[in-house]
């Protein structure tokens, strides 16, 4: 399995009633039915909830797709993360470019006219690791009312004003292989919860930040075997956390540290009124625990 495998570009979101899930195309699933409606066909590499729509990485470029309607983000872009976000008051989409760059594309006005090279976008930062970062959360980690960008292996402060410069602190220092810090993120209960993401072997941790969030934050390792866990939740108290394997995939449960076997690899979960549903490489989702819907098999 390498960086390019289907199952690192699929994934899903609860909306209202529905479920949206990426991956062979987009689509909207009716909940609790699950019955599927193709908003947008062909492979789609990164999404996220944007504007009343949707961006999309696709085939190298960033768009946002709204009612039918595509709109140029960025030409050339290589999104490994989305995530939509207002910094100091401006609407935006934080993009992890490559693996290396964070940046963040300000949402034109509806007055503005519409720009035929892409949008603006600000460089927070430029990470000069060995790795690929991935993972994208915001939080407000220093507790000073500005939120923080939590990234890969580092977080990144905000500054006073949106002019001035962000500065980087390291979370970890897991970056000693090409895909090592690419991760999936959860926060919960003050902790963070940081799953390296496209390793066979993949370490699971949780990381309490210290007094001083700026130095290195305490670890507290999961001592489990986890393979391409691409997956994780909250519900109802309880982590839930999916393999991607390419055989015998899991999903795990925390603090029970029960297993489950899955029938397909999940690239994503999500929490629907207390059903958890994993997400496969080809953006079908199906329930596999809570709320006494779990189903052996995924739905065809």
């Amino acid at each position: 399995m390498n960086h390019q495998d289907p199952i690192f570009s699929a994934g899903g979101w609860r909306e209202g009633n529905a479920l949206i899930t990426w991956g062979d195309g987009l689509r909207r699933w009716a909940w609790p039915r699950l019955t599927t409606t193709l908003l947008r066909s062909g492979r789609i590499e990164a999404a996220c909830p944007f504007a009343g729509g949707y961006a999309l990485q696709v085939q190298g470029r960033l768009m946002w797709w709204r009612r039918g309607a595509e709109t140029l983000i960025e030409e050339a872009s290589a999104a490994v993360d989305l995530l939509e976000t207002r910094l100091f008051g401006r609407h935006g989409l934080l993009v992890v470019h490559r693996g290396m760059q964070l940046r963040f594309y300000q949402a034109p006005r509806a007055t503005e006219p519409v720009r035929p090279h892409g949008w603006p976008y600000r460089e927070l930062y430029s990470f000069y690791t060995s790795s690929e970062q991935g993972g994208l959360l915001i939080q407000d980690v220093n507790r000073d009312g500005r939120p923080d960008i939590l990234c890969g292996n580092y977080w990144l402060q905000a500054p006073p004003e949106f002019a001035e410069s962000w500065r980087l602190f390291a979370i970890n220092l897991f970056h000693e292989t090409p895909l090592a810090a690419s991760a999936r993120l959860a926060w919960f209960r003050g902790r963070l919860l940081w799953l390296e993401s496209k390793s066979a072997r993949a370490r699971a941790s949780w990381f309490t930040p210290p007094p001083d969030p700026r130095q290195l934050w305490i670890e507290t390792p999961l001592e489990i075997d986890l393979r391409y866990p691409r997956g994780v939740t909250a519900s109802a108290g309880r982590i839930w956390i999916a393999e991607a394997a390419p055989e015998s995939p899991r999903l795990w449960s925390w603090p029970d540290g029960t297993w489950r076997p899955l029938p397909e690899a999940a690239a994503a979960l999500v929490a629907c009124d207390g059903v958890i549903l994993a997400v496969g490489p080809a953006g079908r989702p199906w329930p596999v625990a809570g709320g006494g819907r779990y189903r052996e098999r995924p739905r065809k």
